[in-house]
């Protein structure tokens, strides 16, 4: 343990010496498969440590940052202080039989993220303890305020398999990256290993199954897969159909946040449809200002349609000459300084949205009408102001925000052919246009802004179909109720 403790702080010395990391990571790796390494000290050590809030707790550390529900760390308190200089949290497990480790894929905020806190707000006060391995960004906060126990890593290692992000050309190359990251989230298993013992590991999205199939096999506990993204065909190449046998072999339970990602994985697979949700405290009817108000939610990227929806706001403003506001709301999904971040747009990997957004609106001179607020924590305020929501994405998908908005009796526009009835319904929970085409996206917005009783009659019918399959508390009884199925299967009980 001497070896380990002697290094300050590992992973902030290597985010700045990358070249170096795989020689220093190697005898990590080996380490860590090997499940009796890293035994502590004796137990009947004391500590004090006022800078840490650690006063003579032989057994037990009081929490500093991670939880707000105050408990004790029931482990062995030797390393303790190098696991809180290493990532800043002291953790808890929360009291109850059932620790999950969930393993999550982003460091920024995302609907990914929220959609799993929103199933934590009604699952952790029953007390089953979540663990959380996610990559160092403002996630790691968000999560932490939430009540996870946080193992933040430098990076998480994935293999994107999505429709729209499935690698092709030059977008290969972002498999070293996800090489570069193996390492960190070996020792981020490993660390949370050390935290105690799991009964059930849950991948927040499919783009983690390789690191899920790693974290099930080591740990020797059930893998739930949770899909989120529009797959790539099975068809079309080698990567589908051996990602596909991974989910066949190895996964325990599999959910689809819609039918729409159901129809993308293979038919023999059984797989749990449950919807995302949205814990609304007050839901009330939409606002009449005289201000004709229509938005874009979401972390902002290309492929979300932001770009169309910035034309479609210009048609609409200085070729159509209607009286509306626009609102952005979002923020790029990561910074884009630096040679890093040159290197990422030379590429293509990445774009500088928000820079790209705001030359745009003066470039047209939209500044009076188009508004970029950035990141907005209480999404619900801005849904209370908007008329419409727009959805103009290439994942032919109806998103998160789309039945965000609806719980406000916000009708959306949304880019996909023939969606299945349980997120939109053409013409009676809003409008579908075939592709994120801005004159099409235009249109669609004229429609509603001048048939106010029919955008009125959408919002109503789209308020009744969230509440019939995004409501928090029956989705999130859906999820335990595949824990306890899963559990039940390999003999293993919450209770």
């Amino acid at each position: 343990m001497a070896y380990w403790r002697g290094y300050y702080s590992i992973d902030t010395y290597f985010s700045h010496h990358r070249i170096a990391c795989l020689l220093f990571y190697l005898p990590l790796v080996f380490f860590a498969l090997v499940p009796t390494f890293g035994t502590f000290e004796t137990r009947n050590r004391i500590i004090k440590d006022p800078e840490l809030g650690i006063n003579d707790f032989p057994f037990e550390i009081p929490l500093t940052r991670a939880c707000s529900d105050v408990k004790y760390l029931p482990i062995p308190i030797s390393g303790i202080k190098w696991w809180i200089r290493e990532t800043g949290y002291c953790c808890a497990f929360h009291n109850g039989p059932a620790v999950i480790l969930y393993i999550h894929h982003v460091g920024a905020f995302s609907g990914a993220s929220k959609s799993l806190v929103e199933f934590a707000k009604v699952y952790v006060p029953q007390g089953f303890g979540p663990t959380i391995i996610c990559p160092r960004g403002p996630v790691v906060d968000f999560f932490a305020q939430n009540g996870f126990c946080i193992v933040p890593a430098v990076g998480v290692s994935q293999v994107d398999n999505t429709r729209y992000g499935h690698y092709r050309g030059l977008r290969w190359l972002i498999l070293l990256r996800e090489l570069l990251y193996l390492p960190f989230s070996l020792q981020a298993l490993w660390r949370a290993r050390r935290l105690g013992r799991y009964r059930l590991v849950h991948i927040n999205d499919a783009t983690l199954l390789p690191l899920g199939v790693l974290a099930k096999l080591w740990l020797g506990v059930p893998l739930v897969v949770h899909v989120r993204s529009l797959q790539a065909d099975a068809a079309n190449g080698r990567m589908s159909r051996v990602l596909n046998r991974l989910l066949v072999k190895y996964a325990d339970a599999v959910i689809a946040i819609d039918q729409t990602v159901r129809r993308t994985l293979p038919a023999d697979l059984a797989v749990d449809v449950v919807h995302n949700s949205l814990a609304v405290n007050d839901r009330p009817a939409a606002k009449d200002n005289g201000v004709f108000r229509v938005g874009i939610v979401g972390v902002l990227h290309k492929h979300k349609g932001v770009y169309e929806f910035a034309e479609a706001a210009r048609i609409l403003l200085k070729e159509r000459r209607i009286e509306a506001e626009f609102l952005v709301v979002g923020e790029n999904v990561r910074p884009l300084n630096g040679l890093k971040g040159w290197l990422l747009r030379k590429l293509e990997f990445a774009h500088d949205v928000r820079g790209d957004l705001d030359s745009y609106i003066s470039r047209h001179d939209l500044r009076s009408h188009v508004k970029l607020t950035g990141f907005v924590a209480d999404v619900q305020s801005v849904y209370r102001t908007l008329d419409v929501l727009c959805f103009p994405s290439y994942l032919e998908a109806a998103g998160r925000p789309v039945f965000e908005a609806a719980f406000f009796g916000v009708p959306s526009i949304v880019a996909v052919r023939n969606p299945p009835p349980d997120t939109i319904i053409h013409g009676e929970t809003g409008m579908c246009i075939d592709d994120p085409d801005p004159l099409a996206l235009a249109d669609a917005i004229e429609y509603l802004y001048r048939n106010p009783d029919d955008r009125i009659r959408m919002g109503k019918n789209a308020r009744k179909l969230a509440e019939e399959n995004f409501d928090v508390s029956t989705n999130a009884g859906k999820i335990m109720s595949i824990y306890e199925r899963v559990l039940a299967k390999s003999l293993i009980s919450f209770s």
